[in-house]
């Protein structure tokens, strides 16, 4: 088959995260963001690693029980690619896609493994990256998030309905503000330019803002006119923090070389489980607050009493105060710095007195920890367990594991590494609706020899 030929192609299968395949002409062809039952028109663009592929693939028949999505963007911007389908819909396809690949990894996992989550489908998020760039060479400023199968262009997006009015509307009047200034955003190819991202997040029970605008140094802005324009700007909610970071690393993603505090104070507060949680622009927080409430209560349903207990990746010590309910003794470990001084004043501020965060690479404070422990609770970033950290906990061989992952995939290899532990149970938890991602969190118990 020569490249550029042109087909026509119904999915019949799905594997994970969202990947929709159908062979053709001796020919699997993996379509990313497609689902079975639906019609996909594009060009044959070659084959790699047993894959084969379209460009620029297009729905032109949609599953029969298809739903009318709420974003005008849907189609074209990269960030939603399920909005189309009903809620259940798409938890029957991420259980289905998960267990899979469970089983393909020959697991021992429990017969019943259910899916839970909220019922909101829209205005979720309480974190978003938008991405300064244009929809088309030499096109206006955009910002938002990457075209879907379109590498670096930007959709401008208007309206997203994973966030809310508040952020929005810091969006739409950053975009044109920028426009205005006629300021250049950053090119990933010449690694030349101004503008980078701009970074929203929001306390959903906290009520309250906060900014970060990531730029080069490549210019001197006076960002002053920005700063008071969003603080005039009608926000039903309290706007508490605008930073500037700069950032000068090729990588595209938001790193902080630099940060200045612009306005108001350094932390947003959130409120899950009627603890207080101050959020700093780094620092690693659930991005769906409603949703990781409801996560924390099945951790914490999966765990009993004990004396010691382990929180690995504690970022701003969420799961490590809550669990210290049910411990005499919390340990929190991190390696952002900055997320574990949040968590020190939040434990303190929580009156929670029973719990200890440190700061470092987990793997080297794990090496040095010389005292049992009864329970270690792990949700590590989603490139899984390091193998020097999956052999130093198979040596602390406490009694309980909980393992709280992002990424199914990582978590599969991570727990056939973990022999002499059984899988009790096994829950998927589905805090990202129109997204392919799900949280997994697992109980494991050590089997006494």
């Amino acid at each position: 088959m020569k490249k550029g030929t042109p087909l026509r192609l119904t999915i019949d299968r799905l594997t994970f995260p969202a990947q929709g395949l159908v062979n053709h002409e001796d020919r699997v062809f993996q379509l990313d963001g497609f689902f079975p039952g639906e019609t996909v028109e594009g060009t044959f663009a070659g084959s790699r690693r047993r894959r084969s592929r379209l460009y620029q693939p297009k729905l032109v028949e949609a599953r029969p029980d298809s739903v009318k999505p709420a974003c005008q963007h849907f189609g074209l911007c990269g960030g939603c690619i399920s909005q189309h389908l009903s809620l259940c819909t798409q938890r029957r396809f991420k259980h289905q896609v998960v267990l899979d690949l469970f089983r393909r990894a020959e697991l021992d996992i429990p017969e019943h493994i259910p899916i839970l989550g909220l019922s909101r489908k829209y205005d979720y998020r309480n974190k978003m990256e938008f991405n300064f760039g244009d929809a088309e060479l030499g096109g206006s400023l955009s910002l938002g998030m990457y075209q879907k199968n379109h590498g670096f262009n930007v959709i401008d997006t208007t309206g997203c309905r994973l966030v809310n009015q508040d952020m929005n509307m810091i969006r739409d009047f950053s975009v044109q503000y920028f426009r205005e200034q006629k300021l250049p955003f950053y090119r990933w190819i010449s690694q030349e330019g101004y503008l980078r991202h701009l970074v929203v997040r929001h306390s959903r029970f906290g009520k309250e803002l906060m900014v970060n605008l990531v730029t080069t140094t490549q210019m001197t802005v006076d960002l002053s006119a920005w700063v008071e324009g969003l603080k005039r700007l009608p926000l039903k909610d309290k706007l508490a923090s605008i930073w500037h970071t700069e950032n000068d690393t090729i990588a595209n993603i938001v790193q902080p070389d630099r940060m200045i505090l612009l306005d108001g104070k350094e932390t947003i507060t959130e409120y899950l489980h009627g603890l207080q949680f101050e959020i700093s622009p780094m620092a690693f927080f659930q991005t769906n607050s409603a949703a990781a409430e409801f996560l924390y209560s099945r951790v914490m349903d999966m765990m009993s009493d004990v004396h010691l207990a382990l929180d690995l990746y504690c970022g701003t010590g969420t799961i490590t105060q809550m669990i210290a309910k049910k411990a005499n003794r919390v340990i929190g470990v991190e390696l952002v710095d900055e997320a574990v001084q949040a968590a020190r004043q939040s434990a303190e501020k929580n009156g929670i007195g029973n719990v200890k965060f440190y700061s470092g690479d987990v793997k080297d404070i794990v090496a040095e920890l010389d005292e049992p422990v009864d329970m270690i609770i792990v949700d590590p970033p989603r490139a899984g367990l390091m193998t020097k950290v999956v052999d130093r906990l198979m040596e602390i061989a406490p009694a309980k594991i909980i393992y709280v992952s992002c990424n199914p995939k990582t978590l599969a290899i991570d727990l056939v590494r973990m022999e002499g532990y059984k899988i009790e149970r096994m829950e998927l938890i589905d805090m990202f609706p129109n997204t392919p991602h799900v949280e997994t969190v697992v109980l494991m118990s050590r089997v006494e020899k």
